[in-house]
């Protein structure tokens, strides 16, 4: 089937995008990183590609990398920066010893047909002195062939020599490659796959059921209860129990959308991935004491917790989002459910501030997730909330606060916040008791400077506390 323009525009877009990829890897590759770079990029090319790993004292013997079957040898070199003067003398000296070395070594194994100078110059060019000896060598060894591949070299080999599946295994995939490749299946086959669809109703499920072991883990299931250890180490070994069984399924699912759509599947092989580690990193931590939790990861047991899930939760929409787009198909749900941290910005309009705090108490009372609500205002504002909602606050255990930021000022406003919500403090010396409900706070003004907001950004980790900054537009 011949490709269309907008096909034709597509693979073009890809491949400059893929290119920009592995450019950076080169600019960003030194020492190790680079020859690994490297021997990836040459075991694309050519399935015979070896790569010599050093061992003790004995190293690779002036090798990095060669083909036997064509006796061609490759030595790297990527310095932090080649146009330093002291760099461009070692550049030389390298170049010396590795092909002395390497003619000492190997060519009684493997007879040295080419010899080519890897030299990860960044794109600034490199010293004349190293090509002024590569063509001495030419003429000493007449029977050998020395190149210098530099990053310009490395970027045409990529470039033009692999194709778009070979480039993707070395920078990853784009997401102009899941467009294309999507809308491809869309034109071969129609977008109602069975197949595909059924699949999609399965990972609904999964992540339904993935969320809800998660959510078990929050403190207010097992805290306070009688024997929370035992009831913590069941939800732990239900969520264990769920992975496992959901592993055969991923190995399932990733090996139809490999006969279909290989760029999907390389996208969710790597949300699977990603989810797992998140699972694991907070199974492992959880099982922790809360003071060693606070010291290695810088959460309180409920932040960690929620902050796990909301990875999880972010990660799967961002997927989910781009493949319905895509596919143009809405088969798969996002996750409404939030777990992330409130920490932000309102703005309203010139006379309107009262009017948006009472929008906001209204979210907050329809939460049902209320501990406190504590409002910062000017000591000259008078205000009055609706009815409704004085009554609600007046009435149910959520406790309502109004103070006087201006007099209190930005650093007894953040002692405040401190002394009433930390679950533990900031040395993890000290414990309270955790909130499992929200503490609502919200700034009517800019009582704050950023050191202060910073503060209060840091507690957010150990406390349960919602901050809402209200500002005219």
């Amino acid at each position: 089937m011949e490709q269309t323009d907008w096909e034709n525009t597509m693979d073009n877009h890809i491949l400059n995008i893929q290119v920009k990829d592995f450019k950076l890897k080169l600019l960003m590759s030194e020492g190790q990183a680079f020859e690994d770079l490297f021997c990836e990029l040459m075991s694309a090319i050519n399935s015979d590609f070896r790569k010599v790993k050093a061992f003790g004292k004995q190293g690779d013997e002036k090798n990095d990398g060669f083909i036997p079957s064509k006796g061609e040898y490759f030595q790297c070199y990527s310095p932090e920066d080649i146009s330093k003067e002291k760099t461009k003398k070692y550049a030389l000296k390298k170049l010396k010893e590795d092909f002395a070395g390497l003619l000492e070594n190997w060519n009684d194994r493997w007879e040295i047909h080419s010899f080519s100078y890897v030299i990860n110059d960044k794109y600034k060019g490199t010293p004349p002195s190293v090509l002024d000896e590569l063509a001495f060598l030419k003429n000493e060894y007449s029977k050998i062939f020395f190149d210098l591949l530099d990053s310009k070299g490395l970027e045409n080999i990529f470039k033009s020599k692999l194709n778009r599946m070979q480039r993707r295994e070395i920078v990853g995939t784009t997401p102009a490659e899941i467009i294309l490749e999507m809308n491809k299946s869309r034109i071969i086959q129609p977008p109602n796959d069975l197949d595909i669809l059924g699949w999609f109703n399965i990972i609904n499920d999964y992540i339904e059921a993935k969320i809800n072991k998660l959510t078990k883990l929050r403190i207010q299931n097992w805290y306070y209860v009688d024997n929370s250890y035992s009831v913590r180490e069941q939800c732990i070994e239900d969520l264990i129990n769920l992975m496992f069984k959901q592993e055969e399924m991923e190995s399932k699912f990733l090996e139809v959308l490999k006969e279909k759509y290989t760029s999907m599947s390389h996208l969710w092989s790597e949300y699977f991935k990603d989810e797992k580690d998140i699972v694991y990193r907070l199974i492992n931590n959880i099982r922790l004491n809360e003071f060693f939790l606070f010291k290695i990861t810088g959460f309180d047991y409920q932040s960690f917790i929620d902050e796990s899930i909301s990875e999880i939760i972010k990660m799967f929409n961002v997927i989910v989002n781009k493949i319905n787009k895509t596919f143009g198909l809405n088969s798969l749900n996002t996750i409404q459910q939030t777990f992330e941290k409130v920490n932000k910005v309102i703005g309203y309009n010139k006379n309107q501030k009262f009017l948006k705090l009472n929008e906001i108490l209204r979210d907050i009372k329809e939460s049902k997730n209320c501990n406190s609500v504590t409002i910062f205002k000017n000591s000259k504002d008078r205000f009055e909330i609706d009815e409704d909602l004085h009554l609600y606050f007046e009435s149910c255990l959520c406790h309502y606060l109004t103070l006087n930021g201006d007099v209190l000022g930005g650093g007894d406003i953040v002692k405040y916040l401190i002394f009433n919500f930390e679950s533990i403090t900031e040395d993890a010396l000290t414990r309270f008791s955790p909130h499992f409900s929200t503490n609502h706070i919200i700034f009517l003004e800019r009582f704050l400077n950023l050191n202060d907001k910073l503060e209060i950004e840091k507690l957010q980790k150990r406390s349960n506390i919602a901050i809402y900054y209200l500002e005219e537009c």
